[in-house]
Order: C-alpha cells, then structure tokens, then sequence
C-alpha cells in the first residue's frame, strides 16, 4: 500500500507543483479586487481543477513514455509498472472525470459556462502531448504550441475566468507574454535532451530544428515574453 502511494506521488510529478503555482496565482491576482476572493469557492475548486489538469498530463507522459524512461528516467518506470498500466489508466481517468465534474459544478454556480470547454481543451492537449498517434511532443514547433497554449497561457486565462466573465486586455497580455517567456525557458531546459532524444527519434523542436538554433529560439521567446509582460 506504501509502494502505490509512493509511485502514485512520482508520477504525478509532485516537485513540479511548486514551479505550476504561479501559473495559478499570477492571473488571480491580477483579476480579484479584494483578498477575500481567496477564500472563496471558485479559488479552492479552481485550484483543484488546476491540479488535476496537470496530473492527469503528467500521468499520461509517464505512461507514453515508460520505455523511453526505463533508460533515462528509471525510477518513474518503475513507478508505472509497480501501479500497473490499468492502474495508471485509471488513476488519469480519475483526474480528467473530478476536473469535469468541479468545473461543471463552478460553471452551474457562477453561469459561467465556457469553463467546461476549456478544460476539455486542456484534456485534450495533454492527451494529444503524449499519446500516439498525434504526439505532440514528437512533432518538432507543435511541441511550442503545447508549451505556449496548453501549459501556460491557456491555464492563465481559465483561471482569470474564474473571477470574471472575461479576461480584460492587459491580463490577456501579461498570459500571453508569461506564457511566451516560460516556453523559452522550457526549451532551454529541454535541450539537455537533445542527444537523448535524437537518438530515441523523438522529434522536439531542439530535434527538429537543431541545437543552435533551438537555443536562439529559446533566447528570442524568453527574452521578448519578459519584455512584454513589463510594458
């Protein structure tokens, strides 16, 4: 019982929560008028949503990746194999069912309706990050569009929604822009892996469009998002 508990923590990469936070409390902060809203509902369910969207990433690119990571990254395999793949299956089933049935329960109450389809996007696109056929993250600049959309800009405007029917301009800005900046940051972070993933033919954007130039791209990306989330 022990072991399960343990493997279920290291595959949902707990030690990224704390880098994740800030995606939350970023566009919360801009938006809230006063630091009662932090006690509100639609703060603590958002934040549970939050949370289960990105397990449920993580639990499937563990999953996807059990073979590629029995090389590199052993421990999560072993992870996997100790909870078993139906167990996994089950466990991102749990994530992705709780983070619908929360959201519908926050849309209901505040009619704020567009948050159900945003959270099926998010499902979407971390399914889509991992699992063949599409594999985003083999498919060279649509990893970007993951990164960009799906882990940061995307998340920042749902949680913005929370509070308000709609983003104002200036938030959407500072998303777009935190969103842009943290994309280059990953990508910097992710050609650490280039000789890893050249040879395991894993096509990542460093892969795709060569060390040099990923790394450029990587400074260009962070260097204009840090801008112009100051303007």
């Amino acid at each position: 019982m022990w072991n399960y508990i343990v493997y279920s923590l290291r595959i949902r990469r707990v030690e990224y929560r704390i880098a994740e936070l800030p995606i939350f409390l970023i566009p919360v902060f801009l938006t809230i008028t006063a630091t009662s809203e932090l006690l509100s509902v639609p703060f603590w369910e958002g934040l549970c949503v939050f949370f289960f969207l990105f397990a449920f990433g993580d639990l499937l690119n563990c999953l996807a990746d059990r073979e590629l990571d029995a090389i590199y990254k052993p421990q999560l395999t072993e992870a996997v194999q100790g909870i078993g793949i139906r167990g996994v299956v089950g466990q991102s089933a749990f994530s992705a069912i709780f983070a619908l049935a929360l959201t519908t329960h926050l849309s209901w109450q505040m009619n704020r309706w567009l948050l159900i389809p945003l959270v099926i996007c998010g499902l979407v696109l971390a399914w889509a990050y991992s699992v063949e056929p599409i594999r985003l993250k083999g498919r060279g600049v649509w990893q970007i569009v993951f990164y960009w959309f799906g882990l940061f800009t995307g998340p920042m405007l749902f949680t913005t929604m929370l509070f308000v029917p709609w983003p104002a301009w200036e938030t959407t800005l500072v998303c777009v822009s935190f969103g842009m900046a943290q994309t280059g940051t990953i990508l910097l972070n992710t050609a650490e892996d280039f000789s890893e993933d050249r040879q395991s033919g894993v096509n990542t954007v460093i892969v795709a469009v060569g060390l040099q130039r990923g790394m450029l791209l990587a400074l260009i990306m962070t260097a204009l998002g840090g801008a112009l989330s100051v303007i």
